[in-house]
This record gives structure tokens, C-alpha cells and sequence, in this order.
């Protein structure tokens, strides 16, 4: 993704709707995007996460760009219904598309345990393919 310049983030915040405006500051959407991150082990990614979702505010990264860079479906849903769908009076026409919500997606399962298999062992305990030790 290409890089932006002070100027160029400025001139661009000065362009925005007053709601998108307060959304590129707004604590409690980084809250939310703090809070997505934790929940799917992204805590060392909220920087940047959270600089991409202002980049969306911008209208320099479009919602569905925004989803393949993140690649993660649960974090997209939950910024995706709780933050973008509600600034889709604003996000719409900036995109010229019309934003809705996603399913909530799932955590991947956790990888089921299967036990162990334990080796045979002989008669009086000990590993039968070893030899006894004299």
C-alpha cells in the first residue's frame, strides 16, 4: 500500500464528513479495534489494524480491500458490523458502494487432542521392542 504524507492524510481528513472526521479519532473505536485484536491474538498488529481502519475513514482503503488485508474473517466481521456499518450513511457514497453486515465469523476451532499411542509393553512393564539391558 502506498505511503501517505502528513499533508496528504491532512488534506484528506479536511475533505471527510464531520462523522468520519470524529471516527478517525474516536477512542471508543479504537477500543473496539483494541478489543477485536486481543480477542483473535492480534495484539501485536493493533497499530497497524487501527491505521488501516483509518484508512478506510479516509477513503484511501475500501472496506472490501480492508478485508483482504486483514485476513482474518472474525476481526472483519466485528469491525466491519460495529464500526463501518455504522458509518454507511458516510462510507457509502465515498466508495460508491453500499456497505451491510457480515455474518459474525468464527474463531477456528481449537485442534481436538487425540491421545497419544502408547507403545506395547512387555510382561513385566517394559518396552518390548527394547532389548534388556545386562
Amino acid at each position: 500500500m502506498e505511503e501517505y504524507t502528513k499533508e496528504q492524510l491532512q488534506e484528506l481528513y479536511g475533505q471527510l464528513p464531520k462523522d468520519l472526521q470524529d471516527a478517525v479519532y474516536s477512542n471508543k473505536i479504537g477500543e473496539l479495534v483494541r478489543d477485536a485484536c486481543q480477542k483473535n491474538g492480534l495484539q501485536d498488529s493493533f497499530t497497524n489494524i487501527l491505521k488501516q481502519v483509518g484508512y478506510v475513514f479516509l477513503g484511501i482503503l475500501p472496506p472490501d480491500e480492508f478485508k483482504k488485508v486483514l485476513n482474518n474473517p472474525a476481526v472483519f466481521s466485528k469491525l466491519n458490523n460495529e464500526i463501518f456499518f455504522n458509518l454507511k450513511n458516510s462510507l457509502d457514497p465515498l466508495y460508491g458502494i453500499k456497505l451491510e453486515k457480515v455474518p459474525e465469523a468464527k474463531h477456528a476451532p481449537a485442534a481436538e487432542k487425540k491421545p497419544v499411542p502408547q507403545q506395547p509393553k512387555g510382561e513385566n512393564g517394559s518396552d518390548r521392542y527394547l532389548e534388556p539391558l545386562e
